[in-house]
């Protein structure tokens, strides 16, 4: 017997069954609905359509049944009545469910889409705002502009003082950053302590003046030390620009391109002195 064998007699594969695509929609479309109104209207909507359902089944029953023997009237008040009172509370249960699933979800999207600590994008949200921009921007022959911004001496300060306190320095480095762009612009934390900064509609002279303004509020920043005295880093920044080309090469390769490009232009401002933005030639 293969150890292939071996792990599906042990470990039987069970197939989930997927519910009926026409159930699944309209599923879904009822909750949406519910919770786009208020509580109280999804409420009486809830009990509402029991009622109505109640009184449907009775009133089929006496015309296409047997009837009732103590009157239609008996069994319509009855028919209201009971669903009304059973329906609401356990409607306003429902409901409250239903915001309360809506919320988690959008809570774990949140999380799914943002580093943790700083609560900056995450890198694959900030490839995929990036290839969104890099494609606007090339059908539309506007420019774009990329930073990769790097922390200088952060290994030094993170050994001094403890990841606590470099913990806190990149969370100050990442408000700085979003205190400092334009709305549009995506900030992302790239990796360890470093941030890149996708910058729509900004040609390569712009990007660098913006990151002039970011550098400023990076080295400015400053967060309480171990030792009391207040702790700060500078940071390195380089920029590369979109570039119009006959021949577009695939908008993956471009965002690949234009974050390698930054990548060196970062590491020539770090080699001349750091504490400084490159554009790259």
């Amino acid at each position: 017997m293969t150890p292939a064998e071996c792990s599906d007699r042990a470990y039987p594969v069970t197939v989930a069954r997927k519910a009926h695509p026409v159930f699944d929609t309209v599923t879904r479309f009822l909750g949406a609905m519910l919770l786009r109104l208020p509580t109280w209207a999804a409420v009486a909507a809830i009990s509402g359509t029991s009622v109505a359902l109640t009184v449907g089944a009775v009133l089929a029953v006496h015309v296409l049944g047997p009837g009732y023997g103590d009157g239609l009237r008996r069994a319509l008040t009855m028919g209201s009545v009971m669903p009304l009172i059973v329906s609401a509370p356990v409607g306003w249960i429902v409901v409250g469910l239903l915001r309360a699933l809506e919320r988690e979800h959008a809570r774990v999207l949140a999380l799914a889409g943002h580093d943790a600590l700083t609560g900056l994008a995450n890198r694959r949200t900030a490839t995929e705002r990036a290839h969104r921009d890099i494609d606007m921007a090339r059908r539309g022959g506007r420019p774009l502009a990329i930073a990769l911004l790097d922390l200088d001496e952060f290994k030094a300060a993170n050994d001094r003082h403890g990841h606590a306190v470099g913990d806190a320095l990149l969370c100050a480095t990442a408000e700085a950053c979003k205190r400092t762009v334009r709305a549009a612009d995506t900030v992302a934390r790239w990796g360890g302590e470093e941030i890149v900064i996708v910058m729509p509609d900004t040609d390569q002279a712009g990007a660098a003046v913006l990151m002039e303004r970011v550098r400023d509020a990076v080295s400015a920043s400053r967060v309480p030390g171990t030792d009391g005295e207040a702790v700060g880093c500078t940071a390195s920044i380089g920029v590369a620009g979109l570039a119009a080309s006959d021949a577009a090469p695939p908008t993956p390769s471009v965002f690949e391109q234009l974050v390698a490009t930054a990548d060196r232009a970062m590491y020539d401002a770090k080699r001349s002195g750091r504490d400084q933005v490159r554009v790259a030639a």
